[in-house]
């Protein structure tokens, strides 16, 4: 779907549900698609293919499920408290990404996250040592948390050497 098909769904949905998040997902395609889109609890359910976010994308406690495989992010991308359950491959945020209180259980292995992963409460179970961040990684109340709980992030850090910061368990 391009966006030309994009933005007739999403008028679409936005005419069928009168939620508010699709009106603002117009307004950003239609300009410049630069700064923010803040989706923050809408009912918006889907992300148009192609879609570039030259800030942060807030989708926190939102619908959507599915990620397009072309979304660039690049501020940070809050995904927390949504039904999501994977990312899409090459996905790379320049700023933070937040998957706290999320169905995800694994994490493509070319993720690229500029700053630091928040994977709190997730149902995260294992990370890629070919995963890069530029910060730290949470992993707090997690199954891979869990695991590793007692390990210090000195000792994690030959596990994922692309991990700049620290490993929080």
């Amino acid at each position: 779907m391009n966006l030309q098909e994009a933005t007739k769904r999403i008028t679409f949905e936005y005419l069928k549900t009168g939620c508010e998040g699709y009106q603002t997902l117009l307004k950003y395609i239609s300009g410049d698609m630069k700064g923010d889109l803040d989706l923050y609890n809408t009912k918006v359910s889907f992300l148009p293919e192609g879609l570039k976010v030259g800030g942060d994308l807030n989708m926190f406690e939102t619908n959507v499920n599915t990620i397009p495989k072309e979304l660039f992010v690049k501020g940070s991308f809050d995904l927390s408290n949504t039904p999501i359950t994977s990312l899409p491959e090459n996905l790379k945020v320049g700023g933070d990404l937040y998957l706290c209180h999320t169905n995800i259980n694994t994490l493509p292995e070319d993720l690229e996250v500029g700053r630091s992963l928040y994977l709190t409460s997730s149902k995260i179970t294992s990370l890629s040592k070919f995963i890069k961040v530029g910060s730290h990684v949470f992993l707090r109340n997690s199954p891979i948390g869990k695991k590793y709980f007692y390990s210090t992030s000195y000792e994690l850090k030959p596990l994922f050497p692309n991990v700049e910061g620290n490993i929080f368990t």
